[in-house]
């Protein structure tokens, strides 16, 4: 390992991994996102060594953090094997390139999300403050508000100043050996496209991310990058497709508590996204509207900042499906895209 404690004087948050499962242990690993407070990455017992399941957000301090986290008894000093990777979010997949390489080992995970944050990582900043800016004025922004937003966008570069140059592959259905036992990959979309879920039917445990989460209803955005995307639809089937497949085991969650119960908790969701498309039809149903002006029917508080960011991408979402299934129509003006019922 060739990981160092930080330098003296710097306070590094204590973290105590603890077991969740037989041979899994959750490491809390803070994030700097108040409504979440901490991403879960879980740690896989291999016998010789461990197998770590996310990395927590590519900054200063979760640097600092991870000498002391895997210097803990806990971990027996043995080593890290590997690094599998749920989805390709910075508070997830941040610091896996800076850890698999102090470590030198792999890091694993869906193809797509490597290639989507390198295509994004790619682009000139000037040339993104212009795409982003015209996104939010398609979006119904005026020129000044549509600014506003561009600038109050978390920056690429500070989430992932360093990814990984290359990943192991994993595959819808593939079967990953870890921690004594067999987890199958079942990729899902919605909350993030390429997103990966680890089932072991053995263990009667799911790897799940952030597709399903106890406290909150997981982000479902279209992003300026990929704007049509129907990511509400993507998200509903995936997760009727978990109910079908994976029964009701223990579910450890990307974020808050392990928990079961995810029929009802993914009922739960669906019946969420479901209000939010009703409102949306009959707020064009008034009159056309712009995302902007259909966000009031979608979300009954005030937004402002990184908020208003996540709920345009929302409604976007919410929108492209109802596109998608014939709902409502899309019409392009000077003042954005403009909804109407079809």
């Amino acid at each position: 390992m060739t990981l160092s404690m930080s330098p003296g004087g710097t306070t590094v948050p204590q973290v105590e991994p603890t077991a969740v499962a037989d041979g899994i242990l959750r490491i809390k690993v803070p994030v700097p996102i108040r409504e979440l407070e901490f991403v879960n990455c879980y740690a896989l017992d291999d016998g010789d060594g461990w197998t770590l399941v996310d990395a927590g957000f590519g900054d200063a301090p979760t640097r600092a953090l991870w000498p002391s986290v895997l210097a803990h008894p806990a971990f027996g000093g043995r080593p890290v094997r590997r690094i599998v990777i749920t989805h390709y979010h910075p508070d997830h997949y941040g610091a896996a390139g800076w850890l698999s390489r102090a470590l030198g080992v792999p890091v694993a995970m869906l193809p797509g999300g490597h290639r989507l944050t390198r295509r994004l990582a790619g682009f000139d900043p000037a040339e993104v403050e212009a795409a982003v800016t015209a996104h939010y004025r398609r979006c119904g922004f005026t020129g000044d508000a549509a600014a506003a937003m561009a600038a109050t966008r978390p920056r690429f570069s500070r989430s992932y100043p360093d990814l990984a140059d290359s990943v192991e592959p994993l595959a819808d259905g593939v079967v990953v050996r870890a921690g004594g036992s067999d987890w199958r990959v079942i990729e899902t979309a919605g909350h993030s496209p390429f997103h990966a879920c680890l089932w072991s039917a053995e263990r009667d445990v799911l790897l799940v991310g952030d597709q399903i989460l106890p406290k909150i209803s997981p982000n479902v955005s279209a992003g300026w990058w990929d704007p049509d995307l129907d990511g509400v639809g993507a998200f509903l089937a995936a997760n009727a497709r978990l109910v079908a497949t994976v029964g009701e085991p223990l579910l450890l969650p990307g974020h808050f508590e392990p928990f079961r119960g995810l029929a009802a908790r993914a009922g739960e969701i669906a019946g969420q996204h479901e209000a939010r498309l009703a409102a949306a039809v009959a707020a064009v149903a008034e009159r056309p509207r712009t995302v902007h002006e259909i966000l009031p029917f979608l979300f009954r508080r005030e937004l402002a900042g990184f908020h208003l960011l996540l709920a345009v991408g929302e409604a976007l979402s919410h929108l492209n499906h109802l596109v998608a299934t014939g709902v409502v129509g899309r019409a392009d003006g000077d003042e954005g895209w403009r909804y109407h019922p079809l």
